[in-house]
């Protein structure tokens, strides 16, 4: 199993620490076992990416940090990161024949992680919203 996680960049949701990565992965993947989770991709900012890597060191999975270029590209950043953290992801799921998912976990304004689910959408790569964030 290959995981891109997009959410949130709220800081406050780090107060919750990895749970909120814990309860977005059971729901989206039926409580399987995190070893069967052979790569994660993060967008590499602060509360839900933040969260990601944790998860990943806490139950030592391998992972991948994808940086906006917010100087070269400017607003488009975001999106232009999460088109090829999406990209690099399915091809590796081409390549090992591992299947892939994209877990957004949005704030009430995330729209970065909706942009994020539109293009995994868009590229055929299976989806789940978590919405436990939406009504805190």
């Amino acid at each position: 199993m290959l995981i891109v996680f997009t959410g949130t960049r709220e800081k406050k949701v780090e107060d919750h620490g990895i749970d909120i990565i814990n309860q977005a992965a059971d729901e989206a993947l039926g409580y399987m076992a995190y070893e069967e989770v052979s790569k994660v991709w993060s967008g590499g900012a602060r509360g839900v990416d933040f969260l990601a890597v944790r998860w990943c060191e806490y139950y030592l999975l391998d992972y991948d940090i994808e940086q906006a270029d917010w100087g070269l590209y400017g607003n488009k950043a975001g999106p232009i990161r999460n088109g090829k953290m999406l990209d690099l992801a399915r091809l590796h799921s081409i390549d090992t024949g591992l299947e892939l998912i994209c877990i957004g976990i949005p704030g009430p304004s995330s729209r970065g992680t909706w942009d994020c689910i539109t293009q995994a959408k868009d590229k055929g790569i299976r989806t789940h919203v978590w919405k436990g964030l939406l009504n805190r």
